[in-house]
């Protein structure tokens, strides 16, 4: 019997790059800004731009693992970044890249695989924990050019709070590396199972 097994993972890993080229996604509509009401974000994408007005756009996404990095560079306002984990918990939040730059960035040196929220907004109109939010924010907000860890009473995102008047124009969400859809490991299996089938069928085996 002819060892078809290199062939077969070679064309499967073909496919699911295929499925991973970095592309540009455009909001759909107005993303909200809770965790149910968060855009889906899928297949390989370097960029996502949107618009804010008064309020805060979030995304949720799958990060196949290792270093994070995004920032806001190109948004024509002043913007915020914050990331939370797939229940949303808080995870890291920004301001400002440096005193002199008001594009905001987060930075992680390995981040697991997993989903993700990534949630933009304009200056001071902040996640909170609680709703109504009151003084309860996820992130503190000095120095304004920190990346920030939520506060240590902090649970999931439930609001968001601040000056939501000074939120408002477009933005651009760069990621350094794209953020990679990986297909569900049925549809994975199908597909493994479907290609070997051709393989035996086509050989005789």
């Amino acid at each position: 019997m002819k060892n078809y097994i290199p062939a077969l993972i070679a064309l499967l890993a073909s496919i699911v790059m295929s499925s991973a080229n970095a592309s540009i996604i455009v909001e759909n509509g107005d993303a909200g800004e809770t965790l149910t009401e968060a855009q889906i974000i899928i297949g390989g994408i370097d960029f996502i731009t949107g618009n804010i007005d008064n309020d805060a756009d979030l995304f949720r996404f799958y990060w196949s693992g290792g270093g994070f990095y995004a920032d806001t560079t190109g948004s024509d306002f002043d913007t915020q970044l914050f990331l939370f984990d797939e229940l949303g918990a808080g995870l890291l939040g920004n301001d400002d890249i440096s005193t002199n730059n008001q594009d905001a960035y987060l930075e992680a040196g390995s981040l697991d695989a997993g989903l993700y929220f990534i949630g933009i907004s304009g200056f001071d109109y902040d996640p909170c924990y609680t709703d109504p939010c009151g003084i309860n924010q996820i992130f503190k907000d000095l120095p304004l050019d920190g990346l920030h860890s939520a506060s240590l009473n902090s649970t999931t995102l439930a609001s968001w709070n601040g000056l939501s008047v000074a939120a408002t124009g477009s933005y651009t969400i760069n990621f350094q590396q794209p953020i990679i859809d990986i297909p569900e490991p049925t549809t994975f299996a199908m597909m493994a199972l479907g290609l070997a089938g051709l393989f035996f069928r086509k050989n005789g085996v």
